[in-house]
């Protein structure tokens, strides 16, 4: 099984008005592209990917199908 790290910027449903919302995805956009946040990744071996919302919950959700596929056909219970 391979396993990536991966990271997003959330908030509590409802809490950031829609404008807010995407002022927000254009602000990250615009410093995730910058050399200056590029390099800064760089240094720690990360490479940002830009994804609008609606990619990121996409993304979300196929994470969630994975990792219960996986947890289901291993029988992985909490203790």
């Amino acid at each position: 099984m391979e396993v990536q790290g991966w990271a997003a910027l959330f908030a509590p449903k409802g809490s950031i008005p829609a404008a807010g919302l995407a002022r927000l995805e254009s602000q990250l956009t615009l410093a995730l592209k910058s050399d200056t946040v590029r390099g800064k990744f760089a240094t720690i071996g990360v490479m940002p990917v830009i994804q609008s919302r609606a990619d990121t919950a996409k993304f979300m959700q196929a994470e969630v199908n994975r990792y219960a596929a996986v947890i289901q056909a291993r029988g992985i219970k909490a203790e």
